[in-house]
């Protein structure tokens, strides 16, 4: 009897430290869980902030293209410079949404990774006082400036004939737009390792 004692006291001892170290592996895993379920909002949300550069690289593309046209259109038929000048101005805007989308996956990116020091970039979502607007739109002119300015000066400053700056203007806006989809990609590729 003294020694079913024992044994029935180390089996109690062992089912209860068994007990505890169960709960902490739930627990641990509860967590665990719990922050790659965080991790994936910001995941989805980086995703959701690109998916626009596609359909910018589509309308820069475009616009590059119907700038090409024009000039041969004019053979034959008479184009209203109107046209010739929209096509770099529809192009530079793509560049520009297409820029600003780069950095809104940047601010997901970086919260799904888990980086979030104090002057990291910030979300359009986290924008919820003044001061944070005024934040979250500095950190985006940069970038804009950087997708536009280039093709507004080589329209601007290239010597030549009308038609010719316009197409050029074009087809820079457009390289800027398709680099911005590749950063993009590289963003969310990085998040979703």
């Amino acid at each position: 009897s003294g020694s079913a004692a024992t044994i029935f006291a180390a089996s109690s001892s062992a089912e209860c430290q068994g007990g505890k170290a169960t709960a902490e592996a739930k627990e641990i895993a509860c967590v665990a869980l719990a922050k790659a379920a965080r991790a994936e909002v910001y995941v989805s949300r980086a995703e959701k902030a690109r998916a626009i550069i596609p359909y910018m690289v589509g309308v820069s593309a475009s616009a590059a293209t119907f700038n090409l046209i024009f000039p041969a259109l004019m053979k034959d038929v008479e184009v209203n410079p109107f046209f010739i000048a929209l096509c770099p101005i529809i192009a530079t805007a793509a560049a520009a949404i297409s820029a600003g989308a780069v950095v809104e996956t940047l601010a997901m990116g970086l919260q799904a990774l888990g980086f979030s020091p104090p002057d990291r970039v910030l979300s359009v979502r986290e924008a919820t006082s003044e001061e944070k607007n005024l934040e979250v739109a500095s950190q985006r002119l940069i970038p804009v400036l950087k997708a536009t300015v280039p093709g507004i000066a080589v329209g601007a400053l290239y010597p030549g004939a009308f038609v010719t700056k316009c197409i050029l203007s074009s087809a820079v806006a457009a390289v800027t737009t398709a680099y911005a989809f590749a950063e993009a990609e590289a963003v969310c590729g990085e998040c979703a390792t």
